[in-house]
């Protein structure tokens, strides 16, 4: 898994979150980003799904003020599917906090 990419203009997912981002500005919520978690997922790229969770945390979290539910259950959910043990003992450490 690479965790720094360059990012492809030719896939119609970041054609996709660049131009929402684009629209939307500093108003962006992230919802574009939650939209593409599914679609990655169903598309089984998990890795590609767990990337945009994570944004769609950030964003989110900017506009919210704090992290959404659904970010925790989403990255439960693909915790669970992907057998990422590492990653579920992270998620529940950081909702005892």
């Amino acid at each position: 898994m690479r965790l720094e990419q360059e990012p492809d203009i030719e896939d119609p997912i970041t054609r996709a979150l660049a131009h929402a981002m684009d629209n939307e500005g500093l108003d962006y919520r992230g919802l574009a980003h939650a939209e593409a978690v599914v679609v990655l997922r169903d598309r089984g790229e998990p890795e590609r799904a767990w990337g945009a969770l994570q944004s769609a945390a950030w964003w989110s979290s900017r506009h919210l003020g704090e992290m959404p539910d659904f970010v925790m259950n989403g990255g439960r959910l693909m915790a669970e599917e992907n057998d990422w043990t590492d990653v579920a003992s992270m998620l529940e450490r950081s909702q005892d906090e």
